[in-house]
C-alpha cells in the first residue's frame, strides 16, 4: 500500500530567506559584546509597551496553550537584524511542562511550567549530534543571561532562569538580558565550546488574537459554479510517496489531481476562489488528517489573464506540523509588499518589469485553465517569506474551470471594429485616453494591453 509522509521544512526554500538556514557556527559581534546595561535596560522597557491582542476579560484566566508573538531582543552576531518580533506556538504536554516552537529557533524549546504560579523555568538540554561542515559537533540548548563584567565588556553566561506566564494577560515576562542559545561542542562530553548555532534575547511573548476562522457567512458573496480540478503544488508537493520497500520518491501533484468546489464573487465576476481546497475526500484520503481550523479558500483575480493574482494573506485551510498555509502566486506577493498604497495604474507596470528582469514568472489564465508558474507559501499570515519546495517534482499548480467558463477579464471588453481606440482600465471599466498607468486599448477588433 502507498504511503505518504511529509517532507522536513528543510525541503523549502525562500526567495526572501531560506526557510531553515544551513546550520553554521557563528561567532559574537564584537559590538555586541560591548552593549552596556543601560542601552540593554531601555531596549526592554520599549518593547513591554507591544501591546496583547485577543486576550481574555479581565478576571478571566487563559490556557498557556496557543500561539504568540514572541519579541526576539539583541541578536549576537554579525548578521543581526535586531529587534523583531515572529511567531511561536506553546504547546502544554501536561505534564508540567510545555514546548516552545518557532521557525526562529533552531530546535523546540522544552520548559518546566507550574501552572499554579504561572513560572515557566528553563534548563540545559543535550539535544544529540549534528554534522557541519564534514566536521561532527555536538548541540545544547543553553538558557542565557547577559551580564557586564566590566564597563567595556559584557559576557554570556549560560544560567537557568524562570520566565511567568500572566494568565489574565496572555503575557510571559522575561528577566532582563535573558535569552536561548544553542550551543555547538566538539566533544561528545559537552565541555569543549566550538562556536553558537544561535544566540539571542527574548523580551517577552504575548499571546496573539485567535484567528477567526472562515465560516459559511461569507457564502453570501460567493456563488457556486461547479467543481474544478485541482493539481495542487503548494501542499501536496510537500509530500513524498512510499512504496513497500521503503522506497521513497517526491509526489507529482499532476498524478493526484483533485475535485474542488469553485466559486465567483458575486461583485466581481473576474475574482474567483477554491473553496475548502484541502479537505476534500480525495486529499484526506490520501494525507491522512487535516488539523487546520480554517474552511480556508484560495483567492485569485483573472481580470488580466497574462497576469493572474493570487492574493496572499488568506488560509488556505491546511495545517502542517509546520503551521497553516497561506498560499500566492508571485505577483501577489509583490503586490501585498506595496500594502495600502498600491496603485494599480501606477505599481503595477512596475511590478512587471522587475519581475521579467528578475525571471519571475507570471500566472496566466488561458482555455479555462489556471496555470500558477510558481505556488509559494507562507505559514504565517503576513507572509513576510515566499517559500517553495525544491524537492518538488513540479511548482505548477493548475485550476481546470468547468466547461463553459472561459477566461475574464480582456475577453469580455467591449470591441470596436471602426478604426478607433477605446480604453479601459483591468477591470473592464471604460477610461478616457488621458489617463496614466496599464490600461487596456481596444482597436479593430483587438485588445491589448499598454502603459500610457
Amino acid at each position: 500500500m502507498k504511503k505518504f509522509y511529509t517532507l522536513a521544512l528543510a525541503a523549502a526554500v525562500s526567495l526572501a530567506a531560506s526557510a531553515t538556514a544551513p546550520a553554521q557556527l557563528k561567532t559574537l559581534a564584537p559590538e555586541k559584546k560591548a552593549t552596556t546595561s543601560m542601552q540593554r535596560e531601555t531596549t526592554v522597557v520599549k518593547m513591554s509597551k507591544v501591546s496583547s491582542k485577543g486576550l481574555s476579560r479581565a478576571g478571566e484566566e487563559e490556557s498557556i496553550e496557543g500561539e504568540y508573538e514572541i519579541i526576539i531582543g539583541d541578536y549576537y552576531f554579525d548578521t543581526s537584524v535586531g529587534e523583531f518580533v515572529s511567531e511561536a506556538e506553546i504547546v502544554d504536554n501536561g505534564n508540567g511542562s510545555i514546548t516552545i516552537s518557532s521557525s526562529d529557533f533552531y530546535n523546540t524549546v522544552k520548559a518546566s511550567y507550574d501552572a499554579k504560579t504561572g513560572n515557566i523555568t528553563f534548563t540545559s538540554e543535550r539535544l544529540g549530534s549534528t554534522t557541519i561542515n564534514n566536521k561532527r559537533y555536538y548541540v545544547a540548548f543553553q538558557p542565557t543571561e547577559f551580564v557586564m563584567i566590566s564597563e567595556e565588556e559584557g559576557d554570556i553566561l549560560y544560567n537557568s532562569y524562570s520566565a511567568n506566564f500572566d494568565a489574565t494577560t496572555g503575557e510571559i515576562s522575561f528577566p532582563a538580558d535573558c535569552g536561548f542559545a544553542w550551543v555547538a561542542y566538539s566533544d561528545l562530553a559537552y565541555t569543549k565550546e566550538a562556536g553558537f548555532l544561535d544566540l539571542f534575547d527574548v523580551l517577552g511573548m504575548s499571546k496573539a488574537a485567535p484567528a477567526e476562522p472562515i465560516d459559511e457567512e461569507q457564502a453570501g458573496q460567493w456563488k457556486t459554479i461547479g467543481n474544478a480540478t485541482f493539481v495542487d503544488a503548494w501542499v501536496m508537493a510537500s509530500f513524498s510517496l512510499v512504496d513497500e520497500n521503503d522506497n521513497s520518491t517526491p509526489v507529482n501533484p499532476a498524478d493526484f489531481p483533485l475535485e474542488v468546489e469553485l466559486q465567483q464573487n458575486v461583485e466581481n465576476a473576474n475574482i474567483y476562489r477554491l473553496w475548502r481546497p484541502y479537505f476534500s475526500e480525495e486529499f484526506l484520503e490520501l494525507v491522512g488528517s487535516n488539523t487546520s481550523k480554517f474552511n480556508g479558500q484560495i483567492v485569485f483575480d483573472v481580470t488580466d489573464p497574462d497576469h493572474v493574482i493570487v492574493k496572499p494573506g488568506l488560509p488556505a485551510g491546511y495545517k502542517s506540523p509546520d503551521g497553516e498555509f497561506y498560499n500566492f502566486d508571485l505577483l501577489g506577493w509583490q503586490i501585498w509588499g506595496f500594502g495600502d498604497e498600491f496603485s494599480a495604474n501606477e505599481d503595477l507596470p512596475l511590478i512587471y518589469t522587475f519581475m521579467e528582469q528578475n525571471g519571475q514568472p507570471f500566472s496566466t489564465f488561458k482555455d479555462g485553465v489556471i496555470t500558477v508558474n510558481s505556488s509559494n507559501f507562507d505559514f504565517s499570515a503576513k507572509c513576510e517569506k515566499a517559500y517553495s519546495w525544491t524537492k518538488a517534482v513540479t511548482k505548477v499548480s493548475t485550476i481546470t474551470f468547468p466547461k463553459g467558463y472561459d477566461n475574464a477579464g480582456i475577453s469580455e471588453v467591449e470591441v470596436n471594429d471602426n478604426g478607433e481606440a477605446t480604453y479601459y482600465n483591468l477591470q473592464g471599466v471604460r477610461v478616457n485616453d488621458n489617463v496614466k498607468g496599464l490600461v487596456i486599448r481596444v482597436q479593430n477588433g483587438k485588445a491589448t494591453k499598454v502603459v500610457l
